[in-house]
C-alpha cells in the first residue's frame, strides 16, 4: 500500500509545471520560516534566568552608586565594588 501512495504522490509532482513548482517551494519556505520564528520566539521565554540575573546586578550597581553619592563609601571602595560586580562580564 505504501508503494501505491508513493507512486500517486510522484505522479502528482510530475504533472506540475514550473509555476506550480515555484509556488510549492514558496509555500515550503514560508512554512519553514514560520516554524523557525516560532522556535526563536520560544527561546527567549525560557531564558528568564539570565534576565533576572542582569536585573539583580543592575539593582546592585544602582544601590552602589547611591551609596557613593550619599558618602557612605569612599571612591576606592566604590571602584573595588564595581570591579567585583562586573568582573564576570569581562570574561565574555
Amino acid at each position: 500500500m505504501n508503494n501505491i501512495y508513493l507512486k500517486f504522490i510522484i505522479d502528482k509532482f510530475s504533472i506540475l509545471n514550473n509555476y506550480e513548482y515555484l509556488f510549492l517551494i514558496f509555500v515550503c519556505v514560508l512554512f519553514l520560516s514560520i516554524l523557525a520564528s516560532f522556535f526563536i520566539f520560544i527561546k527567549p521565554i525560557s531564558n528568564n534566568e539570565e534576565k533576572n540575573k542582569l536585573l539583580k546586578k543592575e539593582k546592585l550597581l544602582i544601590k552602589l552608586k547611591n551609596s557613593y553619592k550619599n558618602g557612605q563609601i569612599n571612591a576606592k571602595e566604590y571602584k573595588a565594588r564595581i570591579i567585583n560586580l562586573t568582573k564576570d562580564e569581562n570574561l565574555l
